[in-house]
């Protein structure tokens, strides 16, 4: 399957990934997570590696993960928007 997404969309498309995930696997005990979900965030989340999203990920244990700029850019206000 190939989507395509402007840089926007696609920027867009890794704070729904995120938030998503974010509310299925946050409060699941570590050996309990929808793997999957992590698998879904961490393959978009490395997309950003070849291009002018480098900032939004870092590697952990090999993974791509979002980055401590992306956690802690925002987007947790908006998750708390959701919570109250």
């Amino acid at each position: 399957m190939q989507i395509e997404l402007s840089s926007k969309e696609f920027r867009r498309l890794l704070d729904l990934v995120y938030i998503g995930n974010w509310v299925l696997n946050s409060t699941r005990p570590e050996d309990d997570r929808f793997q999957d979900y992590d698998d879904v965030e961490s393959k978009l989340f490395g997309l950003c590696l070849g291009g002018n999203m480098k900032a939004l990920v870092e590697m952990w244990n090999g993974i791509p993960v979002p980055s401590k700029a992306f956690t802690e850019g925002g987007i947790h206000e908006a998750i708390g928007f959701y919570e109250d």
